[in-house]
């Protein structure tokens, strides 16, 4: 059996002293936490690493608003460059391409309007 690192997390249910219980993960599994990672990766490639964070306020905003964007608009390869909530393609009978700004301008999301 491979070694067994320890990671503090919370667990569902509180213990009864209220403090954060220990929980075993084992390190030979080497891509329990790749999802993640990448993601944090996306954050700070196309985020963070354009912005100036003034405080803890901030960076949540930020980030809400990069969380936004990834879902709603962002494309993504493995879904055949679309959202995760998928977009409807609007043909050029709708109008002209409309360029709409999102996280605070960094990134755009483009529509058609009449």
């Amino acid at each position: 059996m491979g070694s067994v690192a320890m990671s503090k997390a919370s667990s569902p249910q509180a213990s009864p002293d209220k403090r954060p219980r220990t929980q075993l993960s084992l390190s030979h599994r080497k891509w329990n936490g790749a999802p993640m990672e990448r993601f944090i990766g996306s954050i700070r490639r196309e985020c963070l690493d354009h912005t100036l964070i003034l405080n803890a306020k901030h960076l949540r905003r930020v980030v809400a608003s990069y969380i936004r964007y990834y879902v709603h608009s962002r494309p993504h390869l493995s879904l055949d460059r679309n959202a995760p909530f998928p977009r409807k393609v609007q043909p050029p009978s709708e109008g002209r391409v409309v360029a709409l700004p999102e996280v605070g301008g960094l990134h755009h999301r483009y529509l058609r309007s009449a």
